[in-house]
């Protein structure tokens, strides 16, 4: 479950989706939105972490986080921790 949660000036929630933010539906209209791929990688070995970003004029332009991780559980945490830090803007490994 993710706990960070970036409010824009005009009222818009940003979060990591988890299950248990279908509750938030009932306050107000809801719309979850991809921003990021983990897939096995081209090469066959290992772990590709692509972001998308819907920023660019309505088009969808992909940011390549990192390629060939090894472990899925490695490519899952680098994909939290860019989103943490680019689109919520929180640095996930201050103290």
């Amino acid at each position: 479950m993710y706990k960070l949660i970036k409010v824009t000036r005009n009222g818009t929630i940003q979060t990591l989706y988890s299950d248990d933010l279908a509750r938030l539906a009932e306050k107000g209209h809801q719309t979850v939105t991809r921003a990021s791929n983990v897939e096995p990688a081209a090469t066959g070995r290992g772990w590709d972490v692509v972001l998308t970003d819907a920023e660019q004029n309505g088009r969808f332009k992909a940011h390549v986080v990192a390629r060939n991780v090894p472990l899925r559980a490695e490519a899952l945490r680098l994909e939290v921790e860019f989103i943490q830090e680019h689109i919520l803007g929180v640095n996930a490994n201050a103290k």
